[in-house]
Formats: C-alpha cells, structure tokens, sequence
C-alpha cells in the first residue's frame, strides 16, 4: 500500500474511532483505538484539525464541523430528506414553532434538519451535536422503538444527567415511560431536557417499518397549552404517516 493511500486509511479509522458515542478522546485513546503509535497518531490529528475535520479542545479530540456540514450536504441529497421537508415546512407554517428531524446515532439523537419559528422568543436545536436520547421527546420517541436490549445498553452507556429538575433519571422510570411511548405512537415532553421548553414528537418508518427519524415540534413554555397538545400530536402523527408513506411504509403490514 502506497503512503498516501496508506495516510488516507488511517485518517478514516482515526474519523470513525471519533465516531463511537463519546463526546471526546484523548491522544492516548485514539492512538489504541487505531493501533498506531501516539506520534503518527498525533501527525494525523494535526491535519485532519488543519481541515476542520477534527476540533482539538485541551488535548481531547472530537469531530469537527466540516464532518457535520459533509453529512448535511449528503442529507440534504438523500431521498428521505428531500420528502420529508416539505412536510416539515407544512406543520412549522401551521404552527409557526420550530419543526426538526431527528435520527438516531450510537444511541444519541442528531437533529440533522429544522425549520425555525418566526417568534422572536423560540426553541433552537444545534444541528449537528449529538444529544442524550433518554429525555426529550425528539429522542425518547426514537429510543422506545429499538428492541429492548438495545434499549436496555443504550441507558447503560448513557450517563443519565439531571438536566433540568424534570429530568428522569430512574433507568426502570425512563423504561416505563418509553413503552408508554412505544403504545401510543408519540412522545410529549416539558422542562425535560431544556428548562423552558416542550416538545411533542413521532415516529418515522422506512419500506420495512423500521424507525428511521424523530419528527418533532418544539415551542417555549410561554406559549405551551394544554389544548395545544393533541392538536400537535394531530399534526405530527399525520406528518410521520404521510413522510412514512412516500418512503414506501405501508400502514398495518408490518
């Protein structure tokens, strides 16, 4: 294998041990991760943080914002993307609060696409930052319909942080909760993630049934209602049925 093919393979293993869950890795960590030695390693750093690709903070290492915006450019040409924002613009017109999408990814959620509410006081969701799926309803409703092992390690290897005071934090409470989820179809949260704001969700399902996104609303608590609830769950529910639709789901067959 020539050095430059040889560089290249093991700046995408460097890339890939970075994108394993954990917020951060150490030179130490990501040199055993790829079994090389700390100084090739740290060559390799240096010009993937040259290009933006990584981002050094006090010696530890995570990815960098080239990669997020690599991914959104490869979201915004998928085909999944392109038929659900249309969708997304209708609820966010009708109800004029941020619409997002959501996936899944090594037992975090990743908004990968929102539309903003035109209200000066507004929710906001950083694209591209991995969140705990284990409170809010943007990530519990992707959570609850993974098999339950699944589940079950993705609590484990999650730090169950107190965000707010109405953070759940019990694993058993935070179970329960998801197979409530899993029953009706969609997730409601408030104060839960974020002190201040409250969010209604639901499923998206590709040609198999499987969950491939989160769909969501997400508006302050100054304009939360309880009468604006199930109007929100009308229209997400519908929203994920038609997104669900054109990705080839076929409601009662699976």
């Amino acid at each position: 294998m020539g050095d430059t093919v040889q560089s290249v393979v093991r700046a995408i293993q460097i890339l890939e041990a970075l994108d394993q869950g954990k917020d951060f890795l150490t030179l130490t960590e990501i040199a055993q991760a790829v079994d090389l030695p700390k100084s090739t390693t740290s060559r390799l750093l240096d010009t993937l943080i040259t290009h933006g690709f990584i981002t050094e903070d006090y010696k530890r290492y995570r990815l960098g914002i080239k990669m997020f915006i690599l991914g959104s450019r490869a979201a915004t040409n998928n085909d999944f993307h392109q038929a659900v924002r249309p969708i997304m613009i209708k609820i966010a017109e009708k109800t004029n609060e941020m619409v997002s999408l959501n996936i899944l990814v090594n037992g975090q959620r990743l908004c990968i696409d929102q539309i903003e509410s035109n209200h000066s006081v507004r929710n906001y969701v950083p694209l591209g930052r991995l969140i705990p799926s284990f409170c809010g309803a943007s990530g519990k409703v992707l959570l609850a319909f993974q098999d339950d092992q699944e589940i079950i390690n993705i609590l484990h290897n999650t730090q169950l942080e107190q965000f707010t005071p109405a953070t759940v934090t019990d694993i058993n409470e935070i179970i329960r909760d998801l197979q409530i989820i899993r029953q009706q179809g969609w997730a409601f949260s408030k104060d839960e993630r974020v002190r201040g704001g409250w969010s209604v969700s639901g499923p998206l399902r590709d040609s198999t049934g499987k969950i491939i996104a989160s769909l969501s609303i997400g508006a302050p608590t100054s304009r939360y209602s309880e009468e604006l609830v199930p109007k929100y769950v009308e229209l997400i529910t519908k929203g994920c049925s038609e997104a669900s639709q054109l990705m080839g789901y076929i409601p009662g067959k699976y």
